[in-house]
């Protein structure tokens, strides 16, 4: 019913006809604007499936010694001789009085500086998964000989990974750092322990075909482990350490 009829109709005095027509007129109104208020929004289908998890190991083996020892490196001179270098410590007392005593004379002392003790863990990655939580374990192995005594091997679980520092984390290509690879500036191993619940994370997705790498640095704290189980006769400073750290990231994987 166009706008004549209703015209035509209220000029024949069929007021009913008129009631009618703005009825349906308004229903028609009414539902067109409810369709385009309430009509169904498309689905977006999470990109995310079930969730996996892989594992990461990183071991370094090293010496007590391998640690270094704070002081300096000096160097001697003596007439008719070649320089002679000798680290000046705590431990080198006896060492300076003899050189002395032999004519040698010190000429320059400089800062002696040790090599960090790291250790680095990889993997490919064969399926896409963004890591959405890390915990870290780790294993300190001690080794011990003595005199006329077999060599002894002793290993501890380390609550919350507290001898180590993480400061080298890639998924693929991206760095899961804000900055450089810094030893100083990485994470205490405690924050992502068995025990810590600070160890939720949001790393960039892993894509298939992809390397992930981990880099670690062992702390000093590690010398004193495995020592309260070392039986009479022993050496109480080990042959050697090792120190085996897993990494195991979990999150959902890509469909």
């Amino acid at each position: 019913m166009n706008v004549q009829n209703w015209i035509d109709a209220a000029q024949n005095k069929k007021w009913w006809a008129v009631l009618v027509g703005a009825l349906v007129f308004a229903a028609l109104a009414v539902r067109k604007l409810l369709a385009r208020w309430f009509s169904p929004k498309p689905t977006i289908r999470s990109p995310y499936k079930d969730s996996t998890q892989i594992g990461i190991t990183a071991v370094a083996t090293f010496r007590p010694s391998d640690f270094g020892d704070d002081g300096f490196e000096g160097m001697f001179s003596k007439k008719g001789e070649n320089d002679q270098g000798i680290l000046l410590c705590r431990n080198s007392n006896n060492d300076l009085k003899k050189l002395f005593a032999d004519g040698w004379q010190l000429t320059s002392v400089s800062p002696r500086t040790f090599a960090p003790i790291t250790a680095k863990g990889s993997t490919r990655v064969y399926k896409s998964f963004k890591p959405a939580k890390i915990i870290i374990t780790e294993s300190v192995s001690a080794t011990y000989g003595g005199k006329d005594l077999p060599d002894k091997t002793f290993t501890e679980t380390v609550d919350d990974a507290a001898d180590v520092v993480l400061y080298i984390a890639f998924a693929g290509a991206d760095n899961c750092f804000p900055h450089a690879p810094n030893i100083a500036n990485g994470i205490a191993g405690p924050v992502f322990g068995n025990r810590s619940q600070g160890n939720d994370i949001s790393w960039p997705v892993i894509y298939g075909g992809s390397d992930t790498e981990l880099g670690f640095v062992i702390e000093r704290s590690v010398l004193s482990r495995c020592q309260s189980n070392l039986p009479p006769g022993y050496d109480p400073d080990p042959k050697f350490i090792r120190v085996e750290l897993r990494t195991n990231l979990l999150g959902p994987s890509l469909r």
